[in-house]
């Protein structure tokens, strides 16, 4: 059979090599860089004329959201300095079509940064999630941020290497106290809000906090439990008790699985959380 001209490779001379790359940097991907964040016909509108023009509104949106993973796959077949000069953009670009009030669109977006996270693999996962907490910060942007972080997290969890998650722990704990006991908390039982927005009617903190543990090493114990316990140290809410305690038992639920941390250490660290013995998470306590 004949080869497949898909599956032909041909290696071309060093200098024509690198016009093709040359090209490629300042050419191609500055039209795809302006594809992906063109203004869609709905963004030149007045708003009121926005809301009459319905649902076909966002087909624009949709359309142009996947180009971001066909872009990554693109950066990656090029050296490795012109993937790390242009993934930062592409992140946050893709990232900020998840401020959408269309489901539509922010479904497809999380879709399409779960396909880029595999793609790229877990050492970019800590980049992504940056990108959602710098761009999701205020109203119902929240509860898409946390929701948005879960999807990541699950499609990652098959890549995840000892210490690959380590430097998301903060990250991944804040979005989950705000969710769980800030303002984001009270706006769930809002049975308006909770009805008009999906993401608000799912709790995923507790399933991040069982992947946290699943995942991190020794070193990031400390960080995960300490931001539990300011949490409960202040409060007499029974309300906010009892997430504490469900937060609790599903890192134990997660470290059980963990194959990242020794038996022994996590005896240490039971022993040392109980015996309030370990200065780093009951230091303030003896104040």
């Amino acid at each position: 059979t004949e080869e497949s001209i898909l599956e032909r490779q041909t290696i071309l001379s060093k200098s024509l090599a690198t016009r093709v790359v040359y090209i490629i940097k300042t050419i191609l991907l500055p039209q795809l860089h302006r594809t992906i964040t063109a203004r869609t016909q709905s963004d030149a509108m007045h708003k009121v004329n926005r809301k009459l023009a319905g649902p076909d509104r966002d087909e624009e949106d949709i359309l142009r959201i996947p180009i971001a993973l066909a872009v990554v796959k693109l950066l990656q077949r090029l050296p490795e300095e012109v993937l790390q000069q242009n993934i930062c953009g592409i992140l946050m670009k893709l990232c900020t079509f998840l401020k959408s009030r269309l489901d539509s669109v922010r479904r497809v977006t999380r879709e399409t940064l779960q396909k880029v996270i595999v793609s790229l693999g877990s050492s970019y996962l800590r980049q992504m999630i940056q990108e959602m907490t710098v761009i999701l910060t205020h109203g119902f942007h929240v509860h898409v941020l946390v929701y948005s972080i879960h999807s990541v997290l699950v499609a990652a969890k098959p890549l995840l290497k000892m210490g690959d998650l380590d430097p998301c722990v903060s990250l991944v704990v804040d979005a989950c106290r705000t969710d769980l006991f800030g303002k984001t908390s009270e706006e769930k039982e809002v049975k308006q809000i909770a009805g008009n927005l999906m993401e608000a009617r799912a709790n995923r903190s507790y399933d991040m906090y069982h992947i946290l543990a699943e995942f991190i090493t020794q070193k990031s114990l400390i960080n995960l439990i300490v931001p539990l316990k300011e949490e409960l140290g202040h409060t007499m809410s029974h309300k906010a008790i009892n997430k504490g305690r469900e937060c609790l038992r599903h890192i134990v639920l997660g470290l059980v699985d963990n194959k990242f941390v020794t038996t022994e250490a996590l005896l240490i660290f039971a022993y040392g959380t109980a015996s309030e013995s370990i200065p780093a998470l009951f230091a303030d306590l003896k104040k």
